[in-house]
């Protein structure tokens, strides 16, 4: 039986990998909600100094109005980048799943073989005790 170890460390290799690529879509993935949450902060720092401020002018009330509909533009694409991102880490998660479940079922496999292997040396070895102990009996006997 040919041994599988040489296929389980690649097998290994390749979950190891696509762990790391997962890791990378987690990381952006919180860097892109960072940058979300800093626009939305930015959003209602803005409209809080306008609510303290004494007098409001309309070009000041216009540019508020400019920033947080700019600002809106840019949440809504990084909302749209989330989105992909989420289905690129479901798609990770399904392959990682997927080559996690290969390479279980080369190491149960090999376990086995290894098993069986193990088992036929024993039978061999409880052979040759018994030859051995049916020879030196007959030479007694004799």
């Amino acid at each position: 039986m040919a041994d599988l170890k040489a296929l389980i460390r690649f097998r290994t290799y390749e979950v190891d990998e696509k762990k790391k690529a997962l890791a990378v879509l987690f990381e952006r993935l919180e860097e892109l909600e960072k940058m979300k949450a800093d626009h939305l902060q930015q959003i209602e720092d803005e409209a809080k100094f306008l609510e303290e401020a004494e007098e409001i002018t309309i070009d000041q009330q216009a540019a508020f109005n400019s920033f947080r509909d700019a600002t809106k533009g840019k949440i809504a694409k990084i909302d749209q980048h989330i989105n992909d991102l989420e289905t690129k880490i479901e798609i990770a998660q399904d392959e990682l799943r997927d080559s996690f479940a290969e390479l279980k079922k080369v190491e149960i496999t090999q376990r086995n073989r290894e098993k069986e292997e193990e088992k036929a040396e024993l039978k061999k070895e409880t052979d040759i005790m018994d030859e051995i102990g049916l020879t030196r009996h007959y030479r007694l006997e004799d």
